[in-house]
Parts: structure tokens; sequence; C-alpha cells
């Protein structure tokens, strides 16, 4: 008997292919591509969210600063060794004598905070220099309207009294450069490094430059081509950055003559070689603790002293030849003393545009909060 073969296939499921929907478009069907996700530019801050924010910020250090004054001043005087044993309970709980440490000092007892009252307040990073003068200024308001720090001339709040202040704080750091250059040339002059003589270009230079500027501005060149030490050179070369610098100024107001563009490059030769002359090998360059530690101080002085000796506005005003309230409203709107200074006189606040609204602001907001004690109930 024949013996039949069966298809087994046929046993497995029948798997029926669903109709394609007349003018259906396959590429449906296809894995959607995932499309990169867009954002929006974050939105800047208006005057309705930073200026209520600096003015709590204000605020609230101002009260924070209440709260510490007491430990604060005590913690001050616990650090003076003629007084410290009296402020210990040590001389109050039975030893004898006080020990010359302050185990149990009273300041410790004493309220203090240390909030960070910029975070709570939601404001991230650094302030910019506007938002910081607003805080500060809300913050030292009782100081600013005539308290201690008025008294003590620490924090002017008149155009007068912050161009006196940038004065003397300008000559402090002059006075402070001076001492610290003299004692480089005095080491100097022991080694044997005494003298550094004008490069060529210093004299052919020397008749254009004093022709074309004031005595203050080519005194010093003159007197280093007659008397060519090492300190005479450091002080014309110098001398001649303010030149520089008060040139180029003038180039960016007002564009320069043909003579004084002429007389910009003498001084930018003259000097570059004076500099150059003065790290030689046969000068500083043969002496490199020397050189290194003149390095320093010419860094320090352009961090500390030319932030101030640039200030046309403070020289005029020194002279007085502008007043005090041009000086300062021409200040602020220098952006490069508004980074490298204003932070230094919170007074300037006051003399901003649009202060006192922020002051009035500032005030009706406290009454609001119910004053310290509704603004110390934020804190919680």
């Amino acid at each position: 008997m024949a013996s039949s073969q069966f298809d087994e296939s046929l046993l497995e499921p029948y798997e029926e292919a669903a109709p394609t929907p007349k003018g259906f478009n396959e590429k449906l069907l296809e894995p959607e591509e995932e499309k990169e996700e867009q954002y929006l530019a974050p939105k800047k801050e208006g005057i309705g969210t930073w200026l209520p924010r600096d003015i709590m910020i204000g605020l609230l250090n101002q009260r924070q600063n209440v709260v510490n004054i007491p430990h604060d001043t005590v913690h001050g005087l616990e650090s003076l060794n003629n007084i410290r044993k009296l402020l210990s309970f040590e001389n109050y709980i039975g030893k004898n004598p006080p020990k010359p440490t302050l185990d149990h000092p009273i300041s410790k007892y004493l309220p203090q905070e240390h909030y960070n009252i910029e975070k709570l307040m939601g404001q991230e990073g650094t302030p910019d220099t506007t938002d910081w003068l607003l805080q500060k200024g809300i913050e030292h308001a009782p100081e600013l309207l005539g308290l201690r720090s008025l008294v003590a001339g620490k924090l002017p709040i008149s155009t007068k009294g912050i161009v006196n202040k940038l004065s003397k704080d300008k000559q402090a750091a002059i006075s402070q450069a001076k001492t610290e250059y003299g004692n480089l040339f005095s080491d100097a002059e022991k080694e044997g490094l005494t003298h550094v003589m004008p490069p060529e270009s210093a004299r052919a230079n020397k008749a254009r430059i004093t022709a074309n500027t004031q005595t203050k501005h080519n005194k010093a060149l003159n007197e280093y081509i007659k008397t060519p030490t090492l300190e005479n050179a450091h002080w014309a070369q110098s001398e001649l950055g303010a030149l520089e610098r008060h040139m180029e100024g003038i180039a960016n107001k007002n564009g320069l003559t043909p003579t004084q563009t002429k007389t910009l490059k003498a001084v930018q030769e003259t000097r570059k070689d004076i500099k150059d002359q003065m790290f030689s090998n046969h000068y500083l360059g043969s002496k490199p603790h020397l050189a290194d530690r003149y390095s320093q101080l010419a860094t320090k002085y352009k961090e500390n002293v030319i932030p101030y000796t640039r200030l046309q506005e403070l020289s005029e005003a020194e002279a007085n030849r502008m007043l005090p309230k041009t000086a300062v409203n021409k200040l602020l709107n220098d952006d490069q003393f508004k980074i490298e200074l204003a932070k230094k006189y919170p007074g300037l606040f006051l003399h901003k545009p649009g202060t006192k609204k922020a002051l009035v602001a500032a005030s009706t907001l406290a009454a609001t909060l119910g004053g310290y004690k509704g603004i110390k109930e934020l804190l919680k």
C-alpha cells in the first residue's frame, strides 16, 4: 500500500495579512525619528523682578547686620590682649588666675546670624554692579544717612566726600607702590645694579614728546635721560604709560591730529625700548630674582594704582577744574570704573538715577512687612 506524504507545515497557524487600505501611505508605519528638543532663550528679568528682590536683599542684610552688632563688637574686643581676660566667663566661675585663652568667650553666647540672604531670595550667581550698589545702598542706608560709618568717613555719601575718599585711596595706593619700588631699587643698588643707559629712541624722541605734552607727562623722561638710574628708568616708562593711556583716551573720544598721532607713536616706541633696556642682560636680566620681583610689583601697580590714576575726572576734580558732582556723574557712566572700583564706594548708589524712588519703595516695603519683626519672619 502506497504511503502518503503529509505536509506538516499545513498545521502551522495561518497568518492572514491585513489588506492595505487604498491610498494608505506605508511610510507612516516607519519609526518616527526623534526630533531635537527646541528650547526658548531664557527671558531677561524685568524691573518688576529684580528691583523688589534687590530691595529685599538689602533690607534683610540690614536687619542681619543689626542683629549681629552685639556679637561682632564683643568678639572684636576679645581679640585685644589687654581686655580679653575680662571677657571670659572663667573670671566669674571661680577660676584663679583666669586662663590666657578664651575657652568660654562671652561672644559665644550672643546672638549671631549668617544667612545667605541672596540665595534665600533666589538670586543666582554674582550680582552685576547695578544690583550690588542697590542692595548695598539699602543695606547701609542707616549708616549712609548719618550714623557711625558716616561719622568715621568710611562710607561718604556726598559727591565731595566720595571724590575726597577716591583721592585719598589713590594717594595711599601710589604711596604704597613708591615704598615697595623704593625697597627694590635699594636692594638692587646693594647688588651693584644702579644705572640703565637710555635707549637711542629715548634721546631721539625726547624733543617731540617734550614739545607736544604737558610737563607732568615728560618730566620723568627728561630726568631719566639726564640721570639714567634704574629708578629713573622705571618712573620714566611709568609716566610714559600714563601719557599713552591719556592720548588713547583722546583718540577714542575725538581722534588725534597728525602731530598727536606722531607723538603717540614716539611715546609707545620710547616706553617699550626703555622697558626692554631695563630687562636686558646688562641690567635686570642679569638678576633674575630682581627681575621677577619687579614684574610682580608691576602687576600689583596695574591692579591697585592704575584704576585710580587713569580716571581723568578724578584728576580734574582734584585740581578743582571739575565739580565733584560732575565727576561722580561721569564716573557712573564709566563701565571700567564700575567694574574695578565702584563696589568700594557704596555711597555712589545714592547718585544713580532713580535711587530716591528705590529708597522710597524700600521704606514702604519695610513698613508693609511690619519692620524688622516682619522681615525676620521671612527667614523662618
